[in-house]
């Protein structure tokens, strides 16, 4: 049974605001779930728990992105760390908003892009502690 999460505004907003979401929490709270019951079929989704798309994803990750075209969900995005530059050639060279939604639940090691960087990237009425 699914249930409606309080975040739900701020994802739509944000995906309207952002070219790239991570959506980051403890392990078994519905970050999947809710992805997939709000954006699915508009979105592909991928798991990185399925050890083929995780094994593409680690050796190559313009092709991972090759198979899987935008606008993508990637679901436990921390196992495979090196996708990070590939999303960040993808969303460099593109104007979309939430074409790229990523989720997992440890973010800080294997980010390209350091915590000061994601914190200004919000706007002033954007709580971070309330998103991530």
């Amino acid at each position: 049974m699914y249930i409606n999460r309080h975040i739900l505004p701020y994802l739509e907003r944000m995906k309207n605001q952002f070219r790239v979401l991570l959506v980051t929490g403890s392990r078994q709270v519905g970050k999947s779930t809710l992805l997939k019951n709000k954006l699915l079929p508009e979105y592909d989704y991928v798991t990185l728990d399925d050890f083929s798309d995780l094994s593409i994803a680690q050796k190559d990750a313009s092709l991972f992105f090759k198979n899987h075209p935008l606008p993508v969900i990637v679901d436990e995005v921390q196992c495979a760390p090196n996708l990070f530059l590939q999303i960040k050639l993808l969303a460099d060279n593109s104007e979309e908003k939430g074409k790229i939604i990523l989720t997992g639940y440890r973010y800080r090691p294997c980010l390209p892009f350091s915590w000061l960087e994601f914190k200004s990237g919000c706007n002033e009425r954007c709580n971070v502690r309330q998103l991530v």
